[in-house]
């Protein structure tokens, strides 16, 4: 007699191929990067969306990135770069110095004001770096004044953006999310828009579409026409605030050698030293004589080591009402007369005509 044989209960068992998912995965995450991609290059979309963002909190550096960019993806190349803090965003408009260095002598330049508010010593070695590695200047003119040693102004440690993801990976770390934001400008729009529904955003927005419209001329450069108004409620509070109990910051002259030695690097760009001027008023009420002279002697030792020029604004007597936005900053008047000096001057110091050439093709 046969044993009786009983169902046996079974599992259904599906054979998942191996590596497929993760291909299949793999192709749509591509699918849709590239789709993104596309999107993100349509000149229609861009009109509607804000300035793509490189990771940094700071409205002017991510709007003056777009704009340098876009010059040379546009109709040529930057010859010649300001930086420093807002006191050379405002007081140095780039095509009154073009014009007046290439009356002087020297080449004709394409220029572009990259100041940034704020900005300190700490940060001008990185970012003139920056500029230097991104955009190949044949001409970068770092402006400075007290306010930039002042311990009241200078932490001693790089900010935003001179510390952001991106900068690292500008500047060769390695860095998932500064790879990320240089090769896809999907991505970087992702980072602009990404928190609309935040709490507060709009008020970020309203305030980076202002900037924006600020930088309109495509230059760099915003002018002001406000007068410095002495009879105001409050009118030396910025200079209390930078020349209170003033004294050099540490490191900061330190930063400056730093900042010195770069064209030894980076032989191509020629750097020059600019002090920028501010309200007379500042030298003899607030800022101790004693230290702006030694700050302009270590400017001085530190220049010459290097062969870098170093142009005083001190031979420019400026007036002290009517070129004054307020106590450190020119107005549209001031601009004027100070770019169109300084343009002079740097094509004097630099031996026009060879100044700042451009290379033979």
């Amino acid at each position: 007699m046969k044993p009786l044989l009983l169902p046996q209960n079974r599992t259904l068992r599906l054979a998942r191929p191996v590596g497929r998912t993760a291909l299949l995965a793999a192709l749509f995450v591509l699918i849709l990067v590239g789709a993104a991609e596309f999107l993100a290059r349509q000149p229609g979309v861009q009109e509607r969306l804000p300035v793509p963002s490189v990771g940094s909190t700071r409205n002017d550096f991510e709007i003056k990135v777009y704009l340098a960019d876009g010059i040379l993806d546009g109709d040529g190349r930057i010859d010649c770069l300001f930086l420093g803090s807002s006191v050379v965003w405002r007081g140095v408009n780039p095509r009154l110095f073009e014009a007046a260095y290439q009356a002087a002598g020297g080449e004709a330049l394409r220029c572009f004001n990259f100041a940034l508010a704020e900005i300190t010593l700490s940060d001008a070695p990185v970012m003139a770096e920056f500029l230097i590695r991104r955009y190949e200047p044949r001409l970068l003119v770092y402006g400075l004044s007290p306010r930039d040693f002042s311990s009241n102004v200078d932490s001693g440690r790089p900010t935003d953006p001179a510390n952001i993801a991106w900068m690292r990976y500008q500047r060769g770390e390695p860095d998932v999310h500064g790879w990320l934001i240089d090769h896809l400008l999907s991505y970087r729009y992702y980072l602009a828009v990404h928190d609309w529904m935040a709490p507060g955003f709009q008020g970020r927005l309203d305030q980076r579409r202002r900037t924006e419209l600020e930088l309109a001329a495509l230059d760099g450069h915003t002018p002001s026409d406000e007068v410095f108004d002495l009879d105001g409620d409050d009118p030396w509070w910025r200079a209390r605030k930078v020349f209170k109990d003033y004294h050099t910051a540490p490191g900061a002259l330190a930063r400056l050698r730093d900042l010195v030695t770069l064209p030894d690097r980076y032989p191509a760009t020629t750097l020059v030293l600019a002090e920028i001027p501010l309200h007379p008023t500042i030298y003899t009420d607030f800022l101790p004589a004693a230290d702006y002279d030694a700050q302009i002697a270590a400017i001085e030792a530190s220049a010459d080591a290097q062969g870098v020029p170093f142009l005083r604004s001190a031979a420019l007597a400026l007036p002290p009402d009517g070129v004054w936005k307020d106590s450190i900053h020119l107005n549209g008047r001031g601009t004027a007369l100070f770019s169109a000096w300084l343009g002079e001057q740097a094509a004097r110091a630099l031996g026009a005509p060879r100044a700042a050439a451009r290379p033979q093709d």
